[in-house]
């Protein structure tokens, strides 16, 4: 159970503040209580009785509950309520919670809030030692104080910068090391994606050209099975054209050459090439020419990522269901009206639902294509009809947020200086990465 507790705090960092302010004013209260004030009473500069080191302590103690999540603005006014204290004479609780918020400050701000911090340090050492070349003071005990508490912030300091850099480096070398166990992982997967799929995919392939070969001699000409087989062979060819880019990306092993970009229109029309001799895919009337008019004013990778994913609830109608695949557009209108790119597109892939005979799915291709279509503000939806006898995929499509003209003018600016912008993307790339 306490260790359960001690794994919240850590997780929770506000909850975590939230003790530690409690336990710094069970400790005021303790210290008030017995009389652990008045600490440099000397150079006090006001005189006040027990209850207000109580209201500091109060104070420090609801400072202290941002000391991780706003160390900056934690430490600022600990520092006003701290100079109030002094002026009171101190109180060892006001010593202590300084120590945390400083210790906190400088290991949990930023990099930026850091160096305003060093900078903000040391203008005020300049600034007091300046006002002590030029005004000394009479009493002794105010330079033991100055000495005191510059000891205590430099303390505290060195302290927070010294967890900082360990916690820092070890980040460092967690990082490295997920890295090299990232890279060996991507070298195993590519070795039996090569070994035990490519293969199996090359496989496939002869055996579908031997199957063609066989046909001809035997004098079988009949034109579904033709088309089949020669679907098939397609089929095998470009999986084992995508395989391949996927090993090269994950192993490294060689220069990535990027694929030529289809035409839309083609892309679609290869729809027609997962479907088995016997189905057809059939778009409802202007459908079709209002998707490719749609796509138009998207950046080519983003028409071709709802290509993809179009493709996949294509590929599950086939798989888990029967009959034709139907893609129709989701709309009151007449459908060889023409739609604006600005209202957005919901097309709507249905078929019939397969008996039980049909290939069992696991859902990830809907999960896959949820993530490529969340990436440009889409949607996808997949339910069966009232009557159960129907299975209907609907993709939501946003307006898209670059058109065809902007997108051509970005190209050409890329274009012009692809040099440059490559070195530049590196450097920001980096900077990210640091940051």
């Amino acid at each position: 159970m306490f260790r359960q507790f001690l794994n919240r705090l850590s997780e929770h960092p506000r909850e975590r503040d939230t003790v530690i302010g409690v336990v710094w004013l069970l400790l005021g209260i303790a210290f008030v209580q017995f009389g652990m004030y008045g600490l440099w009473q000397s150079v006090a500069l006001l005189e006040g009785p027990g209850w207000v080191f109580l209201l500091i302590a109060v104070a420090l103690a609801a400072v202290s509950t941002q000391r991780s999540t706003r160390p900056l603005t934690a430490l600022a006014l600990g520092a006003a309520v701290v100079t109030v204290d002094l002026a009171f004479g101190g109180s060892l609780i006001a010593v202590i919670v300084a120590t945390d918020l400083i210790y906190a400050a400088v290991k949990y701000a930023s990099d930026i809030g850091l160096k305003r911090l060093l900078f903000v340090g040391l203008s005020i050492v300049a600034l007091v030692s300046v006002a002590l070349l030029i005004w000394r003071p009479q009493n002794a005990a105010t330079l033991v104080l100055l000495l005191q508490w510059a000891l205590i912030i430099g303390v505290s300091a060195l302290w927070g910068w010294n967890v900082r850099h360990e916690r820092l480096r070890t980040v460092a070398v967690l990082d490295r090391q997920f890295a090299r166990d990232m890279q060996v992982l991507r070298g195993q997967i590519a070795h039996d994606l090569h070994d035990l799929v490519a293969n199996q995919i090359a496989v496939a392939g002869l055996h579908i050209e031997a199957s063609k070969l066989q046909a001809e001699r035997l004098g079988i000409t009949a034109e579904p099975l033709m088309t089949s087989l020669s679907r098939a062979k397609r089929g095998t060819d470009a999986a084992s054209t995508e395989l391949r880019q996927l090993i090269s990306a994950l192993s490294a092993l060689e220069e990535i050459t990027a694929a030529a970009a289809v035409p839309i229109n083609q892309a679609l029309h290869e729809f027609e090439e997962l479907l088995p001799s016997g189905r057809e895919l059939v778009w409802q009337p202007g459908s079709k020419a209002q998707l490719e008019r749609f796509l138009e004013t998207y950046a080519t990778s983003h028409a071709d990522m709802v290509v993809r994913a179009l493709r996949e609830l294509v590929a599950n109608a086939v798989k888990h269901g029967a009959g034709d695949v139907q893609v129709r557009r989701l709309a009151d209108q007449d459908p060889d009206e023409q739609q604006d790119a600005a209202d957005g597109l919901v097309l709507c892939v249905e078929n019939q639902v397969a008996s039980a005979r049909a290939l069992p799915g696991n859902g990830m291709g809907l999960r896959g294509t949820q993530l490529l279509l969340n990436g440009l503000g889409g949607n996808v939806h997949a339910e069966r009809s009232d009557d159960g006898s129907a299975w209907q995929a609907r993709i939501e499509l946003t307006p898209p947020a670059v058109h065809a003209s902007e997108a051509q003018r970005v190209a050409q600016a890329a274009g012009a200086s692809a040099g440059a912008s490559a070195v530049d993307s590196t450097a920001r790339l980096r900077r990210g990465t640091n940051e």
